[in-house]
């Protein structure tokens, strides 16, 4: 039996304990990936609906826009996320405003981003000012 080297130990702000190894096995990552390619061309020819389309489209930017924050420290839960992103949140439900009000610079600058022209894109200085700016 193959025994892992003893990892790495952080505590994170959400999740708690997370490990890093530095090793990895390479006939076990070949095996998921087998996984996922199979699993893959499955999906990839089943047709969405644009109703499913959309629901996917949703809860991909909910969970983006709660793991940036998590990222950052903010504590919001992912159901209070998604509370805010669905206006569904009285003004003073939350104690911490900033919270909130971070979740909405998210979501600000994600559409600013779905919307923008990606055609021969050319990121400035300017434009990473203007993005921390709204974040």
């Amino acid at each position: 039996m193959f025994q892992f080297p003893e990892p790495l130990e952080f505590l994170t702000y959400k999740s708690g304990k997370f490990h890093f190894y530095s090793y990895f096995d390479i006939n076990t990552i070949n095996q998921l990936l087998v996984e996922i390619k199979t699993i893959f061309n499955i999906l990839k020819n089943i047709p969405l609906t644009p109703e499913i389309n959309n629901k996917l489209k949703v809860e991909l930017i909910k969970k983006s826009i709660f793991s940036t924050a998590a990222i950052e420290g903010n504590p919001l839960k992912e159901n209070e996320v998604d509370e805010i992103l669905n206006n569904n949140v009285e003004n003073n439900k939350f104690n911490q405003n900033k919270s909130k009000q971070e979740i909405l610079n998210l979501k600000t600058l994600y559409d600013k981003l779905v919307n923008a022209n990606t055609e021969n894109i050319l990121i400035s200085e300017n434009q990473i000012k203007e993005y921390h700016y709204i974040i």
